[in-house]
């Protein structure tokens, strides 16, 4: 059996509010092969949040064991724990917070490559070019700043700054929430022709499973710092054991065939993907079909 790219094993966070200790992550496993996507969906406070910060290495966790294409970063000192946790980068729900508003967009996604120091000048303004148009922008935008951008836009930065490390996972962290669904589905778009260009995994973590759904290959469904449900999306939605699980797919809104007529078709589709693409497995729930 292949080694998966991210393996998180029996991983435990906990955090103090006052007197109270509040248990984001209680014993979560879970792995994530080559090229794959997993979605973690939760309510807000269920830890899954947590658990993407724990994968890049930006929390540690209390206990437990974080394994990137084989290797514990927490074993590794110096360059070499530098090269592993540069395989996996990181896209936050707010764009704007996560940008310099003081630097070009270009001086921020340039700090990812990791030759930029031997690079010259032209050199170094064809890559960037290269990212944005990889990330759908315009060469013209490496000067410009944060404020300068819709949201849309400036999630396409923290992607293009996703991608310049040249990394092998990607956690995105309610990438979407934040953005009109037409720009949603735009950015869901993107993700999946990055994926399919550069044999990228996404670890994508939302509250919508519907958009999971859409996205992601397999589903773990995150109650409470716990995994209660996990396996291929189509499974989790046809025949969903949990009862949160069950209440977060009906929360899907969704049209009524009665009323309209209308087929139940997704709020949030990739504008370059075909409707084969994606199976209905019940109503008003689509996802991707298994490649």
């Amino acid at each position: 059996m292949t080694e998966p790219l991210l393996r998180l094993e029996n991983i435990r966070r906990t955090f103090r509010s006052g007197s109270r200790v509040v248990t984001a992550a209680g014993g979560v496993s879970l792995h994530l092969a080559a090229g794959e996507t997993l979605g973690i969906v939760g309510e807000s406070g269920s830890g899954k949040s947590t658990i993407g910060r724990i994968a890049t290495g930006l929390e540690t966790a209390d206990a437990g064991r974080v394994l990137i294409d084989g290797a514990d970063p927490a074993r590794l000192r110096g360059r070499a724990q530098r090269a592993v946790l540069r395989k996996v980068q990181m896209i936050f729900q707010d764009p704007y917070s996560s940008l310099n508003p003081r630097l070009t967009v270009g001086m921020q996604v340039a700090e990812g490559l990791a030759d930029r120091k031997s690079l010259g000048r032209d050199a170094l303004r064809q890559r960037l070019s290269e990212l944005f148009v990889d990330a759908g922008l315009e060469p013209g935008h490496i000067d410009r700043y944060p404020h300068e951008f819709s949201g849309g836009q400036r999630q396409r930065v923290a992607i293009a700054r996703a991608l310049a490390p040249e990394p092998r996972m990607i956690v995105a962290d309610e990438p979407v929430s934040a953005l009109d669904l037409t720009v949603q589905a735009q950015i869901i778009d993107l993700m999946i022709r990055t994926q399919a260009r550069r044999g990228l995994s996404w670890l994508f973590i939302s509250h919508d499973i519907s958009v999971v759904a859409r996205l992601c290959d397999r589903v773990a469904v995150m109650y409470r710092g716990r995994i209660v449900e996990q396996g291929p999306a189509a499974s989790v939605i046809r025949m969903a054991g949990h009862p949160y699980t069950r209440n977060l797919l009906e929360a899907v809104p969704r049209l009524d065939h009665r009323r309209t007529g209308a087929k139940s078709v997704p709020h949030i589709l990739p504008e370059h993907g075909d409707d084969d693409q994606f199976e209905e497995v019940a109503p008003g729930h689509l996802v991707r079909r298994a490649r």
